[in-house]
Parts: C-alpha cells; sequence; structure tokens
C-alpha cells in the first residue's frame, strides 16, 4: 500500500545555466578560429608581397652582334624588358609592390669560329672549373651585396634545340635584411657563334609554385639567333 505521504521525488532539472556557458564558449572559439585564419591569410600577404601565378608566356629574342649570336626564350607576359650598362645582355623583370617577382637575363658573348673547338674541349673537361665559375659569377653580379648564395651541383642541360655543350646549376639564396629568400637556375652553354648565359630568379614561393612555367621557359632557350 502506498504510502500517502511519501513525497514523490521530483524529476532532475537540467542545468540551462551550463548549457548558456558552454554554447558561449563554443561561439568565441569559432570567432578565434575565423579571427586566426583571417590574420594568417593576412599575414600570407605581408611576408609575400610578391606572391604571383603565372600561366601565359611570350616569346623574346634577345639579338647580338654579329648577327647569329643572339639568344630566345619564352618568358612570362608579366615581364618585361628594363635597361641594362651591360653589353650584350638583356634583362626582363616582372615587378610588384617595388620588388621584383621574378628576375631574367639573358647574355651572349661572340666567339671567334676558329675558337669553337678549343674552346669545346676546355669546357668538356672534367677538371677544368671554368664554367662553374663563369656561372656563379654570372649570378653574383645580379645579386645585391650581402645575400647569401648557394648552388648546386653541375650538371648538363638540354632544351628543345640544345643537346650539347650547355651546363646548368640551381640557385638559391637569401636577404637576411628583408627575411626573404629566392631560387632559380643558371645555364651556361656554348654555340657556334658565341657563349651564352641564362638565369631565371624568383621569390622562393614563385619559384616551387610555378615550377611548370619555369620548365618551359627553359625548355625554350634557343642560342645562335
Amino acid at each position: 500500500m502506498t504510502d500517502q505521504n511519501t513525497a514523490v521525488k521530483p524529476v532532475a532539472q537540467p542545468n540551462r545555466s551550463g548549457f548558456k556557458k558552454l554554447y558561449a564558449a563554443v561561439i568565441v572559439l569559432i570567432l578565434l578560429v575565423i579571427a586566426g585564419g583571417a590574420y594568417y591569410w593576412h599575414m600570407q600577404g605581408v611576408k609575400k608581397p610578391q606572391k604571383y601565378t603565372y600561366s601565359k608566356l611570350d616569346t623574346y629574342t634577345a639579338a647580338s652582334t654579329p648577327p647569329g649570336s643572339g639568344i630566345s626564350f619564352s618568358k612570362p607576359i608579366e615581364a618585361v624588358k628594363v635597361s641594362t650598362d651591360t653589353p650584350g645582355e638583356t634583362d626582363v623583370i616582372h615587378s610588384l609592390k617595388g620588388a621584383y617577382a621574378v628576375f631574367i637575363a639573358a647574355a651572349s658573348t661572340p666567339l671567334i669560329p676558329s675558337d669553337h673547338d678549343i674552346a669545346s674541349k676546355t669546357l668538356a673537361d672534367p677538371t677544368s672549373s671554368y664554367k662553374e665559375v663563369a656561372m656563379k659569377q654570372f649570378v653574383s653580379d645580379h645579386v645585391i651585396a650581402g645575400n647569401s648564395v648557394s648552388y648546386g651541383k653541375v650538371e648538363q642541360f638540354t632544351s628543345g634545340t640544345i643537346k650539347d655543350n650547355a651546363w646548368q646549376m640551381s640557385v638559391e639564396g637569401a636577404n637576411p635584411k628583408q627575411n626573404t629568400k629566392f631560387q632559380g637556375r643558371v645555364v651556361y652553354a656554348l654555340g657556334k657563334a658565341g657563349f651564352y648565359q641564362f638565369l631565371v630568379l624568383a621569390k622562393d614561393y614563385n619559384w616551387s609554385k610555378n615550377i611548370t612555367v619555369w620548365n618551359q621557359v627553359f625548355e625554350s632557350l634557343k642560342i645562335d639567333q
């Protein structure tokens, strides 16, 4: 028999104040994540002001004297020719926000035809450091003093039209004052009419992001033009 005087235990009510606090914490967390993401992408823009994606190329031919000793190559359409005081050299640059996004230098030095065979044998000699020294000097001539630069090993280079007597080195460097890094590749080639040097440098994030484009640029390289 049920005791009518026995109090019925009340059903436990949910702690609504706890739910409100949890809900508020979740909202704050979401807002922090959104704000953090926005700040990250803002800082990416600050740290990478020259960030750019290249897709279209056009052909540029740098004539030289005598005729037939020029060099031609494909380049991003955004890169334009700039003046240079170096005879036989052409520089093209794409600049963004006051600094280069990509820099390309092409140079040719005429060769006396009778000297071609001697030059070819010298460059092919594995004990000769001439081509390595020449490539490093070409890079040094275009890198601001104070930047650190390192090089990969000397390797054979070929393109759609260049099959022999050509070499390349990878390039990496940094500007400690601006806390920026760059990458690129330099080529040294012997043609029938002259010696040729070709250099592409880009901010490291532009180099890696556009590596397919840079490969097309080097593949397009033609000498004795």
